[in-house]
């Protein structure tokens, strides 16, 4: 069950959202919009205050930066994309990235989390 009761999709623990997706190394808030009913996809506002933090993708993301300004550079060198207020950027689950965050800033993250499911034969 999560948090609000609905019955969630069979999937790995380590893969379920989190409910802060904030890294601890950002200074700034979270919080979830909404979510599928199964759980696969949720939508999350967030704000980063100026700084630099190093981010995992667990999860699938796409990324609408509402204001401000960020540079993410992979760990190994091969994006280095410079996101402004009104640019969005897709990020797959196991991107590792530092992130330098030029300007306060508010994003939109709306996030999929695989959903394992049985076929039958």
């Amino acid at each position: 069950m999560d948090p609000r009761g609905r019955a969630r999709a069979n999937r790995p623990d380590d893969l379920a959202h989190d409910a802060s997706p904030q890294p601890p190394e950002a200074a700034g808030s979270s919080f979830e919009l909404c979510a599928s009913d199964d759980g696969a996809y949720a939508a999350t506002y967030m704000t980063l205050e100026a700084g630099t933090f190093h981010r995992r993708q667990e999860v699938d993301v796409i990324i609408y930066l509402l204001s401000g300004s960020v540079h993410v550079t992979s760990d190994d060198g091969s994006m280095s994309l410079r996101i402004v207020a009104g640019e969005a950027v897709y990020l797959p689950r196991g991107t590792s990235a530092m992130w330098q965050v030029d300007l306060p800033s508010h994003k939109l993250v709306v996030s999929r989390v695989p959903v394992l499911c049985t076929v039958a034969s």
